[in-house]
């Protein structure tokens, strides 16, 4: 069962790892809500919580590039979890400036982000 978004309000949904081949599953968080593992040391809501497609995905990286281009930790997860989705979202990553490198190789299934966000702002790539 899938979230139907609600005009004006916002909600917070969080990753879970369900195997390492699989899209991440996107569950909805709420005030007071217990969280359990979710895969990689993070925390989520438990497996009986509302399944929903992000808006916006804030995500982790080891690096990016001038393009946008993403370096991750290695597993897919962001990318094909993004492929699965029914709309994309806008995809910001968080990191350091010192992060960024010149170039960053892109392959056919990497998806770029549409913006950064560091100690030294929010910066886009493209046309927000």
């Amino acid at each position: 069962m899938l979230l139907e978004r609600v005009e004006g309000s916002q909600s917070v949904v969080l990753p879970v790892v369900k195997g390492a081949l699989d899209p991440l599953e996107w569950r909805l968080w709420t005030p007071g809500a217990q969280l359990v593992p979710a895969g990689f040391g993070s925390l989520a809501p438990e497996a009986g919580a509302l399944l929903c497609e992000p808006d916006i995905v804030m995500m982790p990286l080891l690096g990016f590039d001038r393009w946008g281009t993403r370096l991750g930790y290695g597993g897919g997860y962001y990318d094909r979890s993004i492929a699965a989705l029914r709309q994309r979202p806008l995809l910001v990553g968080l990191a350091f400036a010192i992060q960024e490198f010149d170039s960053i190789p892109r392959q056919d299934h990497d998806i770029a982000l549409d913006a950064v966000v560091t100690e030294a702002g929010l910066r886009y790539f493209g046309s927000p």
